[in-house]
């Protein structure tokens, strides 16, 4: 085998000087999945039969079981880092079938999904898992279960999205049917310091792990100040409006700001960007674990403006909503 090729599923493939393993993959016609091409939804994760070479970003926001099965984003990943690559076995993420529990609207376009795994499954808030229907159709979703109220199924905020194949697939089904890949990500509650200041800002469904995170906090003791920045167009792009409120009227430690592009005449919101206004009331980062999610653009601007005001780069954790065509 020549320096430029690494094994997939036993077959050599040629790559490029500076080439990923994803582009030489789907370069020479392979069926890898595969998404935003950025890190973000996991679609692409591979195995490597040792270690990957240098683990660096190919490894980044994968959780500790993955890492050590030497799991990798194959979008981040040099081609040159790998010699024998497979897809992810069932014995690291099981496939797991799904019973359907209700589905409800929570603003025009944001639908609440709720269901059951069949089986064992155990996830921290915050994480997402893969949905999957009968013909193999795949998206990311963040699981939004609240540890303040536990129940036994999942619940996902889905965006339904004008020809969208998987929201739209969800919306119009009565009771779809789905298996769950997962869970994935490292975006949930630190511990490791139940009175450090928290800060989340996010916008539209990027709610859902956020609330997931919040909930989570405050279940485990957390007595340090969380505020969280939430956005959107306006006031009828919010949603959960009343069940946050209700959180920060029993926990004398939250602080929620909602924030809309659109002033609103009732002054129920503050008019801007979550982050600007999350940045005018924390002028320091120092010392915060910080936690973004929804849009990229959102969640990158994010990561970089708390990081300059002092932040350390391992207590920023985000999710960003890249793939959103679906």
């Amino acid at each position: 085998m020549s320096s430029n090729t690494f094994l997939f599923q036993e077959e050599a493939i040629e790559f490029l000087p500076g080439e990923s393993v994803l582009d030489a993959l789907l370069r020479a016609s392979k069926p890898v999945s595969h998404g935003c091409k950025i890190g973000s939804c996991q679609s692409c994760l591979l195995q490597s039969k040792g270690e990957v070479a240098p683990p660096s970003k190919a490894q980044a926001g994968l959780n500790a079981n993955l890492v050590d099965h030497h799991c990798f984003l194959a979008c981040k990943c040099p081609a040159d880092a790998v010699s024998l690559v497979e897809p992810v076995g069932t014995e690291i993420i099981p496939r797991l079938s799904t019973t359907f529990v209700s589905k409800d609207m929570l603003t025009r376009d944001v639908m609440r999904l709720r269901i059951k795994v069949d089986q064992e499954f155990s996830y921290s808030p915050g994480m997402f898992v893969r949905l999957i229907t009968p013909t193999g159709l795949t998206r990311s979703y963040s699981i939004a279960n609240s540890s303040v109220s536990p129940a036994d199924y999942l619940e996902f905020h889905i965006r339904i999205i004008p020809d969208g194949k998987m929201s739209t697939y969800l919306a119009q089904k009565d009771e779809p049917s789905l298996h769950v890949e997962g869970p994935f990500g490292s975006c949930v509650y630190q511990d490791s310091s139940l009175d450090r200041p928290l800060v989340m800002i996010g916008s539209g469904t990027g709610l859902a792990p956020l609330y997931a995170v919040m909930c989570d906090a405050l279940a485990q003791g957390h007595n340090g100040p969380m505020s969280l920045y939430f956005g959107g167009q306006n006031i009828d792009s919010l949603y959960f409006v009343s069940e946050l409120a209700s959180l920060a009227d029993t926990f004398g430690n939250l602080t929620i700001t909602l924030c809309t592009d659109i002033e609103d005449p009732n002054q129920r919101t503050h008019t801007g960007s979550p982050l600007d206004i999350a940045m005018s009331e924390h002028p320091s980062f120092k010392g915060y674990q910080v936690f973004t999610c929804g849009h990229p653009e959102l969640v990158k601007a994010t990561k970089r403006k708390v990081f300059m005001a002092g932040a350390n780069m391992g207590d920023i954790f985000a999710d960003s909503f890249d793939n959103q065509s679906s």
